[in-house]
């Protein structure tokens, strides 16, 4: 549970951002998507934890990822048809707009 957003550094990790300090982290725990969005297929490894630090204003962990894959070395990847994208964000964003 959490996002991970590329800080634009490196190719070679990203922050894994969200993750309540109540749930335990360790380094060399491995990070895998989830089924919480409708982008990314469920269950595929991303990489692992490197590094854990916390602001003491956040209730977040700040979390440090180092991708299984190389990006800059990337030869091969996989388009996923999602047909239910569309449909699930235009309701997504419908809902949201009734509150």
């Amino acid at each position: 549970m959490g996002s991970i957003k590329w800080s634009g550094e490196s190719s070679r990790w990203v922050l894994l951002t969200e993750v309540p300090r109540h749930v335990p982290v360790k380094k060399g725990d491995t990070v895998i998507t989830s089924s919480y969005n409708s982008v990314y297929p469920a269950n595929h490894p991303i990489g692992k934890i490197i590094n854990i630090s916390v602001d003491e204003d956040q209730p977040f962990w700040r979390i440090e990822v180092e991708l299984f894959e190389k990006i800059r070395r990337a030869n091969h990847c996989f388009v996923y048809q999602n047909d239910e994208f569309i449909e699930r964000n235009m309701l997504s964003l419908r809902k949201d707009s009734i509150y």
